[in-house]
C-alpha cells in the first residue's frame, strides 16, 4: 500500500507542477470524456425505456414514422401508444437529443469550478494577503507557494520583492538612525563650549 501511497503523491506533484495552460487542457479534456460517458450512459437508458415501452405495447418498431417535430410516433394495427407513453417517448427522444449539450456545459462548469479551486483560488489568496499587508507597511512575513507552475514561480517572485523591500525599509531605518546620531553630535558640539 505504501508503494501505491508514494506513487499517487507522486502523480499529484506532477499535476501540481504542471503549467497552468496543460492543467487547464488537462481538467478539460477529463471534463469532455467525463461528458462523453454521461451522455452514453443518459442515451443507452433511454433507448431502453423506449424499448420497453415498444415491447410492452407490441409495437412493430417497422411501422414508425417521423412527425413534423422530428420525434418518432409509433403505430400498430391494433392501436398506438397510450396519449402519456406517447408524451414518455418524445421525452425520451429529446432527452437523449439534448444531453450530449447540456453534460458538455456542466461538466465544463463544474471542472473550470474545480480548476480554479484546485490551481488559482489559494496563490490568489497569498497574493492577495501579501498585497494587503505590504499596503500597511507590514513586511514581517512570508510568501511561499509549493509549486513549479507559473502560479508558483509569481509568488517565489513577490517574495523576491518582499525581501527587498524588507532590507529596503531597514537599510532607510539605519539611515534615519544614523541621521539622529550625527544631529545629536552636533547639537551636543554646538551647545558645548570651546576653550
Amino acid at each position: 500500500m505504501d508503494w501505491v501511497d508514494e506513487k499517487m503523491e507522486t502523480f499529484r506533484i506532477w499535476i501540481r507542477n504542471l503549467p497552468i495552460k496543460k492543467a487547464l487542457i488537462a481538467y478539460l479534456c477529463i471534463a469532455a470524456v467525463a461528458a462523453l460517458l454521461l451522455s452514453f450512459a443518459t442515451t443507452q437508458v433511454c433507448e431502453r425505456w423506449m424499448d420497453i415501452l415498444v415491447e410492452r405495447n407490441a409495437l412493430d418498431t417497422d411501422s414508425m414514422y417521423a412527425s413534423d417535430g422530428g420525434h418518432y410516433v409509433y403505430y400498430h394495427e391494433k392501436g398506438k401508444l397510450s396519449a402519456w407513453e406517447q408524451t414518455g417517448m418524445i421525452f425520451l427522444q429529446e432527452i437523449s437529443k439534448w444531453c450530449p449539450f447540456v453534460y458538455t456545459v456542466i461538466t465544463m462548469l463544474v471542472f473550470a469550478s474545480f480548476f480554479y479551486r484546485k490551481r488559482l483560488k489559494k496563490p490568489f489568496t497569498i497574493l492577495e494577503g501579501a498585497v494587503d499587508r505590504i499596503g500597511r507597511k507590514d513586511l514581517d512575513f512570508t510568501v511561499s507557494y509549493a509549486s513549479e507552475d507559473e502560479m508558483g514561480r509569481l509568488c517565489a517572485s513577490f517574495e523576491e520583492m518582499r525581501k527587498s523591500l524588507e532590507e529596503n525599509q531597514k537599510e532607510m531605518w539605519k539611515l534615519v538612525e544614523d541621521q539622529k546620531q550625527l544631529n545629536a553630535a552636533f547639537a551636543h558640539d554646538l551647545r558645548t563650549p570651546l576653550r
